[in-house]
């Protein structure tokens, strides 16, 4: 009986540890978890996050990515006018953070797309493709993802100051991102075909060599 007992108590002893050691490690219920963020205060626009460390690191990295100079179609009027010392900080914050998601969190594709585009927005180019082959590993078949990674190959392999050298694994897993997204968003395709004509063109040579 006692040794019954003896065991009950070492369970929720144990429990509770395990309890108080999630909880620490989540920034709804550790300040110290708690970074700066796009809209300040440590705030998220979807408090749910809060409640995982790497979601939480995700999204405080993606919403400083969607307010860089290179990453399109995401800024307001307000940020058009950010000075360029504000945007290379918002881009080593968004860094830091998605560095830190894919730490914790090492299968989340989003974060490595994310972090992908937050290198090449600082002209790291080489860990932006380390980034993306990640990615690539990760969810090779995601339409939303491929949509990304061709625009930020794109851009990349357009660049006539800063070219960047795909190896032949890569083009196959662009043309892999092509068929995706030639079957389930042929407008995008088509979009994306006329944008970057030369990287489409590259990615069928390279592969039929």
């Amino acid at each position: 009986m006692k040794l019954a007992r003896m065991m009950t108590l070492v369970l929720l002893v144990f429990s509770g540890s395990i309890v108080w050691k999630t909880l620490t490690q989540t920034p709804a219920f550790n300040p110290q978890l708690v970074s700066d963020t796009i809209i300040g205060e440590g705030r998220l626009f979807n408090s749910h996050f809060m409640y995982d460390r790497g979601a939480y690191e995700y999204q405080r990295g993606f919403g400083y990515l969607t307010t860089t100079e290179k990453t399109p179609g995401f800024r307001s009027a307000t940020e058009e006018s950010a000075s360029p010392e504000a945007l290379k900080y918002r881009a080593y914050k968004a860094m830091d953070a998605l560095e830190t998601a894919v730490g914790l969190d090492p299968g989340n594709a989003r974060a490595w797309v994310a972090l992908a585009w937050a290198r090449a927005s600082v002209d790291d180019f080489p860990g932006s493709i380390g980034a993306l082959r990640v990615s690539w590993e990760v969810a090779p078949n995601n339409r939303t993802l491929a949509i990304r990674r061709l625009n930020l190959v794109g851009i990349m392999t357009a660049s006539d100051t800063n070219p960047v050298e795909l190896t032949e694994q890569d083009w196959m897993a662009v043309l892999q991102d092509t068929d995706v997204l030639e079957e389930f968003e042929p407008r995008r395709f088509e979009n994306l075909k006329s944008q970057y004509p030369g990287m489409f063109q590259v990615a069928l040579g390279k592969v039929s060599n």
